[in-house]
């Protein structure tokens, strides 16, 4: 089990949390919660309704769209940033490629950690702005 200090230096290191104070970060690692999986389980469903941010800690999960593999995630990779702001159905099934840890923020906790800390609003923004134009730049280039 990850303590307090162990999960908000995580946190830290994924750039949607990177610029958020220890303050900010120990709020947010306070309701964190710690899940582990074998390799071989899915973690989300492409389609399920989307309602926890996702921080791999250990081990590494496919990322498939459609059936098909899209991406792989390791150790202070991330999903579902933007489940945290619409709950929309998700866009990819994400599945244990190895015995996997990793930290759940739910939406509900988030809000909560939002509410406190109306900053990490503006923090997540700019992360999504920035992945967005990203996106722009290669469809277009």
């Amino acid at each position: 089990m990850l303590n307090a200090k162990e999960k908000s230096a995580l946190l830290k290191q994924a750039p949607l949390f990177a610029e958020c104070s220890d303050r900010e970060l120990s709020k947010i690692a306070g309701v964190a919660k710690e899940v582990s999986r074998a390799a071989g389980k899915t973690i989300v469903h492409e389609g399920d309704p989307g309602s926890a941010f996702i921080l791999i800690v250990d081990g590494t999960a496919k990322v498939s769209v459609h059936g098909r593999t899209a991406a792989q995630l390791g150790a202070g990779d991330y999903f579902g940033e933007i489940a945290l702001l619409d709950k929309k159905p998700r866009t990819a099934t994400v599945t244990a490629a190895s015995d996997l840890h990793y930290l759940v923020l739910s939406a509900a906790s988030f809000r909560i950690a939002l509410k406190a800390y109306p900053t990490i609003g503006l923090r997540l923004l700019k992360e999504l702005a920035g992945r967005v134009r990203s996106l722009e730049r290669s469809l277009t280039g």
